[in-house]
């Protein structure tokens, strides 16, 4: 079975062709519709992937940086305001 795309869907794929570096054989205006749910797997797979990469990058900011006050950045006792 074929889909018919209009060309923002076209667009859509070629972006996702891009992305996940897989040519998805469009037909003209047309895509199986098997190969549609792959391009929503495959989009599922990045999105997952970026997902994992951006919780280790926020537990290894965690682990490896502290948060500054405003008086360590700029070299300023708190006390001059209380």
């Amino acid at each position: 079975m074929y889909q018919k795309l209009t060309f923002e869907q076209q667009e859509l794929i070629k972006k996702v062709e891009n992305i996940t570096n897989t040519d998805y054989e469009l037909l003209g205006d047309f895509i199986q519709t098997e190969l549609l749910i792959h391009v929503i797997e495959d989009m599922l797979c990045e999105y997952e992937e970026i997902q994992e990469k951006y919780e280790d990058y926020k537990q290894y900011v965690k682990d490896n940086y502290r948060e500054i006050s405003q008086s360590d950045q700029y070299d300023i006792c708190e006390d001059w305001f209380h």
